[in-house]
């Protein structure tokens, strides 16, 4: 499912905890991770830290921020390092899991003392070119394995990309392994929106990032897609009530609930359904 959303709201779509994938030019992944590092903010930080892998240090004003896990890093090596690290974290989180009869982190935290319960922990890598560049899949293998098994656990990854012809394996096991893409559609960049039409369709939680309705609708129109497309969908069923109860001899009950479920599936089949 593709779902818009505009710069303005970025915010919104960190609520829920998820692993990220995000694939744009390098001012539309900074605009994204700052918008998660605001939301992380505005929680407590003995509930949720982040770990900020950081090669192009361009968020050095989160050098001494109270919510980081670990001190940020710089250097792609130590990212390296820092991505084995937390796998070998993620494992020690299973361990108390294990030990304490519980599921997950959330009933883990639901039984803990205060002084004992589990923080969230978000891994951001704000630009993993700079960790294929060193052509070490072993930080690769580590992504794939914290996006695959660290959810239970309290463990998500964000990761940022430019480069998203890479050809490599373990790349494609990141992202088999994220539940939500962030794309920014550049017109300008040939790549991004070849890769944003293909996961137009084949990516089951696509966020379709937009500087604004105007942009929106210049993209839509070069994907041959009808930009009234939803609101000729809400006219439509919002004055069919009566033909349906006229036609099929139903009460107002019926045909209210057959176009609401009628409805949900034209907009969850339309190219952009939110």
């Amino acid at each position: 499912m593709t779902y818009i959303i505009y710069r303005k709201d970025l915010k919104k779509i960190f609520d829920e905890p998820k692993n990220f994938l995000i694939s744009g030019k390098d001012e539309d992944n900074a605009a994204c991770i700052e918008a998660l590092l605001e939301s992380i903010s505005e929680k407590a930080p003995d509930e949720v830290k982040f770990v900020l892998i950081d090669t192009r240090n361009t968020f050095k004003k989160y050098e001494n921020d109270p919510h980081l896990f670990l001190p940020r890093i710089t250097d792609a090596h130590e990212g390296v390092k820092t991505l084995e690290l937390l796998v070998s974290e993620m494992e020690k989180h299973y361990q108390m899991l294990d030990k304490n009869h519980v599921r997950d982190i959330v009933e883990y935290n639901q039984k803990a003392d205060p002084s004992s319960k589990m923080p969230f922990i978000n891994i951001i890598v704000t630009n993993l070119d700079d960790i294929i560049a060193l052509d070490d899949e072993s930080a690769e293998i580590s992504i794939a394995s914290i996006a695959q098994k660290g959810k239970s656990c309290g463990i998500h990854v964000f990761v940022a990309i430019r480069n998203i012809r890479s050809g490599r394996n373990n790349l494609g096991r990141i992202r088999a392994n994220i539940e939500a893409t962030i794309v920014t559609p550049r017109l300008d960049d040939e790549d991004n929106f070849k890769f944003f039409k293909i996961h137009l369709d084949a990516c089951s939680c696509l966020y379709a990032l937009f500087e604004s309705p105007s942009y929106l609708a210049i993209v839509q129109e070069k994907l041959g897609i009808e930009p009234l497309f939803n609101e000729m969908v809400d006219f439509l069923f919002a004055n069919a009530h009566e033909m349906l109860m006229e036609k099929f001899n139903i009460d107002y009950h019926r045909a209210a609930n057959a176009l609401k479920i009628m409805k949900e599936t034209v907009k969850n089949n339309s190219p952009f359904p939110s």
